[in-house]
């Protein structure tokens, strides 16, 4: 099977709950510029919608600072990495009519699949194509804050969802890594397969 790759302007992930909360009430979606492996891997914090899975009303948006994006070289045919233009790093990579197509979609996805789906989509030319769609395979436990605990510092979009403590590292180059023990919480700009030694010994990453 041979089929013609999508330019695409805008790109994204979205799920059939919240995969950090478990609430399945709700349809997250995150998105950013170009084409979707820069979100996919990790490598630019996208824009995230939490929509209200009933009605499709938005409950909750956080706009990224969208630094990188990959589009498809006119010249290649492959993908072409640039800095995304400064009056499209912080405005929204998703108009209204789209998030309400990508609502839509998540909810046909998991009626048909019988279960919450994490599924990968593009924009090409205002058309939305679903990429591809598997069951959601890690689901966040609902957790409330305690009385008395103090509030977090900061908050993020976990990759993998989970509770960790440990003496705080910052490694701003490869090298710095030497100074990473086991149990340490690992903070850094970017992960790149030369990290890989390292994160078998920390904590959590945060990046």
């Amino acid at each position: 099977v041979v089929q013609m790759p999508i330019a695409s302007e805008k790109a994204g992930v979205g799920f059939c709950l919240n995969p950090v909360s478990g609430d399945r009430d709700v349809v997250v979606i995150e998105s950013s510029w170009g084409q979707g492996d820069e979100v996919v891997a990790g490598r630019v914090t996208p824009d995230m919608f939490i929509l209200e899975k009933k009605s499709g009303r938005l409950l909750e948006k956080k706009l990224a600072d969208k630094k990188l994006m990959k589009i498809l070289s006119p010249d290649s045919g492959g993908l072409e990495e640039l800095d995304v233009p400064m009056k499209l790093r912080k405005k929204s990579s998703l108009e209204d009519g789209e998030l309400k197509q990508l609502w839509s979609f998540a909810r046909r996805l998991e009626d048909h699949y019988a279960f919450p789906q994490d599924f990968e989509w593009a924009i090409e030319d205002g058309n939305v194509f679903m990429i591809q769609t598997r069951a959601v395979t890690v689901l966040g436990g609902m957790t409330t804050q305690s009385k008395g605990m103090p509030k977090p510092e900061l908050r993020g979009l976990p990759a993998s969802p989970g509770m960790a403590a440990g003496p705080v590292k910052l490694a701003t180059s490869v090298a710095a890594l030497q100074r990473v023990k086991k149990g340490d919480v690992l903070v850094t700009g970017m992960t790149t397969p030369d990290f890989v030694p390292a994160m078998m010994k920390k904590a959590a990453i945060i990046t």
